[in-house]
């Protein structure tokens, strides 16, 4: 028995075992499947309304307490529970009501999310889709017994649905996936641009007898031009002497919102017994060493209580973020601003030879070693991609690390048909 068919006989089935209830639903057409799956568990559901309950019966209290004695006090106190209130009905709401879609055809793959109404929309060409297979959520990368999703890899970001699934139901659609986007690949003559089963990617110009290293691919400015990602938010701009790549921040309408009820109820509580401490009733503050410890008592809540207003101030000047990288004929620069100021960095480039694209392992830390911000977007067990300059002792010059394989490879492209005097 050959390899293929021994691989063949271990597929499961497509599609749930017999007499058991999905817990996704299925159409796969001929050249579509369409995938609906549940987002939340049942269990934390009927938790959530469990707990919301008491919470109600509290938050009604309130309410006919503040009705009855409408004091500022009463009113500040009453406030971040009823933020708190809102945010678990929320949850809740998610938790049975929540759904995600993904499609698969010959346009790509189209996947997001539904509450009320279609949030997180994603989608991506059938040329950059590489494979399917599984992730894992949980921190530890050697933990397996923790839960698992569908992956759909792609040259872009990752693509992950399926947490409510089992382990079966996983593994059978992860099979029909990767079989249903081999034919659609090959029906419409579109395989992925860029190979992932390469160690790495080298741009430059090809020297006579050079022998490169296993599982190592030369590009050079001969090949087609590399198009940008579909899912990027990278913007390149190239002038006479300088390459340009700018990544803007844009507004996340839920992520300010969660932000807002978190600052809510957590700042509310606290401001309340700060307020009390110092601007409450004579009658009712306390004095000397119940003053004082109490005052000591709040620093460590007010502390988180100011990381959580930074962050959801940072999360509300997002729009005007900017991190910019340029090169030019001797240096790279690095710029994070928000309003046109923020830390710089200068990197020369002594006539870099090479450019080598580099992909991260799994189990590797995939934050830059200067600059985190580049692979804040990275899943946990996701690879990332390091765009490298060498020199012709093939000495590293410079790294732009947290890039996805198109970014990188776009960006290698663009440099080696811009930047000609650095190769040769």
């Amino acid at each position: 028995m050959s390899k293929s068919s021994r691989r063949q006989s271990k597929r499961p089935p497509a599609g749930p075992p017999p007499n058991k209830t999905p817990s996704y639903r299925l159409r796969d057409e001929q050249s579509r499947v369409d995938l609906t799956f549940r987002t939340g568990q049942y269990g934390v559901g009927c938790f959530m309304a469990f707990f919301l309950a008491g919470w109600s019966v509290g938050c009604g209290f309130l309410l006919w307490r503040v009705s009855e004695d409408p004091q500022r006090e009463h009113l500040l106190f009453a406030v971040p529970f009823l933020v708190g209130w809102l945010f678990a009905f929320l949850v809740l709401m998610q938790s049975w009501l929540g759904r995600e879609r993904f499609v698969l055809d010959s346009d790509g793959a189209q996947f997001w999310n539904r509450l009320i109404f279609r949030y997180g929309r994603t989608a991506m060409p059938l040329d950059e889709l590489v494979t399917f297979g599984t992730a894992q959520q949980s921190d530890d990368t050697k933990d397996y017994s923790g839960s698992r999703v569908l992956e759909l890899r792609t040259l872009g970001k990752p693509i992950r649905f399926g947490s409510a699934c089992t382990d079966e139901e996983r593994s059978s659609l992860m099979w029909l996936l990767r079989s249903r986007l081999s034919e659609l690949q090959n029906l419409n003559d579109k395989p992925p641009r860029l190979s992932q089963d390469v160690k790495s990617l080298v741009f430059g110009r090809r020297l006579g007898g050079e022998l490169l290293a296993d599982k190592d691919a030369l590009r050079t400015a001969d090949e087609a031009a590399i198009p940008p990602p579909a899912d990027t938010r990278w913007r390149s701009s190239s002038d006479f002497d300088a390459v340009t790549f700018t990544h803007r921040g844009r507004w996340t309408t839920g992520g300010v919102i969660g932000l807002l009820m978190l600052n809510a109820f957590w700042c509310g509580i606290t401001g309340f017994f700060v307020y009390q401490l110092f601007w409450g009733d004579p009658k009712e503050r306390p004095h000397g060493l119940d003053w004082l410890w109490q005052f000591l008592f709040l620093i460590p809540f007010e502390l988180v209580g100011l990381a959580m207003l930074l962050g959801l101030l940072f999360t509300m000047l997002e729009p005007v973020r900017c991190y910019r990288w340029r090169f030019t004929r001797d240096e790279a620069t690095c710029k994070l601003s928000w309003f046109g100021l923020g830390p710089r960095w200068r990197y020369p480039l002594e006539m870099p030879d090479r450019l080598e694209v580099r992909r991260v392992p799994y189990t590797e830390v995939k934050f830059p070693k200067r600059l985190p911000l580049g692979s804040l977007w990275s899943p946990k067990g996701c690879p990332t991609f390091t765009l490298a300059f060498l020199d012709a002792t093939r000495r590293d010059l410079c790294h732009v690390e947290g890039l996805t394989l198109g970014e990188a490879c776009h960006w290698a492209d663009l440099l080696l048909r811009n930047q000609p005097h650095w190769f040769g």
